[in-house]
């Protein structure tokens, strides 16, 4: 069933975030009429980072929503009229320090479709070169370097719980199971 959009009104216009209010219609007999707010994003881009070592580039850094530290690969908001790629390197060379010179298009998931319009585009970056971080104003992150299968048990005893960590590792394992 598709729901057709009646009425629709911002409800918050933040720094990037928008909050929205759909009324909605459901063709049936008789028609089904609700309401949705959602959050319009403007997507993002992760990196899983494989070092020449076969360890991934993981970031440590404190999220206010869930006040916690958590281990997570990079990713940062795709600025207006930037593609995906160049997303992603700035954000792997803001937040590592890590430029790449081989980089494989993982796909895109949808993190969060119940409130959410976001879209996260997943990408591999291999051929690492290492440099100096430069991160955003406000930005205090840390780096690690992993094995795979560390990161693994991580998630399994529930110490790595970043949803788009876990899904870029689970797509990338053939990847990473080359070297």
């Amino acid at each position: 069933m598709i729901e057709k959009t009646t009425s629709q009104k911002m409800l918050h216009d933040g720094k990037f975030l928008k909050f929205v209010h759909h009324e909605i219609e459901i063709e049936s007999d008789p028609p089904i009429k609700g309401i949705r707010q959602f959050i319009l994003h403007p997507g993002g881009v992760c990196v899983l980072a494989i070092t020449k070592e076969n360890k991934i580039v993981l970031v440590e850094q404190y999220r206010k929503p869930v006040e916690q530290k958590l281990l997570e690969i990079p990713a940062g908001k795709i600025d207006p009229g930037e593609e995906t790629l160049i997303t992603a390197k700035r954000e792997l060379q803001e937040e590592t320090g890590y430029s790449a010179q081989t980089w494989v298009d993982l796909g895109q998931i949808l993190p969060c479709p119940g409130y959410s319009n976001e879209i996260l585009y997943l990408y591999l970056a291999k051929d690492l070169t290492h440099g100096q971080q430069n991160l955003d104003h406000g930005e205090i992150i840390t780096c690690h370097e992993l094995e795979f299968n560390e990161i693994r048990e991580m998630i399994v005893s529930n110490q790595i719980q970043d949803a788009k960590t876990i899904s870029a590792l689970f797509i990338a394992e053939k990847y990473i199971n080359e070297n």
